[in-house]
């Protein structure tokens, strides 16, 4: 809740995601040990309104990176050191992005925004001590309910009965921190750390 009384909450959307919200279960229950790495991905076609692509709208990093960094931070905790690179060829707008954890788990993010009809994907590899977890979309996971009802249904709890949304205002604050931080690192080619 912010300091006017009100309810703000960032649409990070993969946090209700079936299969995204069970790894985090089964990481916080110790299934996989001490985490040591984290490999996310995204990808699709890239949005046909031109202000997604100026530097003010955000791009790639900030619009759809976005929800895989704060998905690295659910899981593994505040960032450190931020890598980054973004690069462009016949298959699109690309990044990479290095996390350094403050627990030391390093996350790697990578993204794509592609040629029009480039069908949406993600994935999530999660590596411990004592095992692996992986989602992709591509596999079949079984019937759920759409996450973006579920996050519709998150916010109206938090409305009406004061329960706790599952992303905050500081959740969502940290994530444009360290996009932020990686659009910068992507510019200088330098190591940046987060505000």
């Amino acid at each position: 809740m912010s300091r006017s009384g009100t309810h703000l909450l960032p649409a990070h959307v993969l946090r209700w995601s079936p299969p995204y919200a069970a790894i985090h279960d089964r990481v916080l229950a110790g299934e996989v040990g001490w985490l040591s790495r984290l490999h996310l991905t995204h990808r699709g076609a890239a949005p046909g309104q031109r202000w997604f692509h100026e530097p003010a709208g955000g791009g790639l990093i900030t619009d759809l990176l976005i929800h895989d960094l704060d998905q690295a931070m659910w899981l593994a905790g505040d960032v450190s050191v931020v890598k980054a690179a973004t690069w462009h060829d016949d298959g699109g707008e690309h990044a990479s992005i290095e996390l350094t954890h403050t627990g030391g788990v390093v996350s790697e993010v990578e993204g794509t925004w592609g040629p029009p009809g480039m069908p949406y994907t993600s994935s999530i590899d999660v590596t411990g001590e004592r095992g692996s977890l992986h989602h992709a979309s591509t596999e079949v996971s079984g019937w759920y309910e759409s996450p973006w009802t579920t996050q519709l249904r998150d916010l109206v709890a938090a409305c009406t009965d004061g329960t706790a949304p599952r992303v905050t205002l500081e959740d969502g604050l940290r994530a444009v921190a360290v996009a932020e931080a990686a659009r910068e690192a992507a510019r200088t080619g330098d190591p940046v750390r987060p505000a």
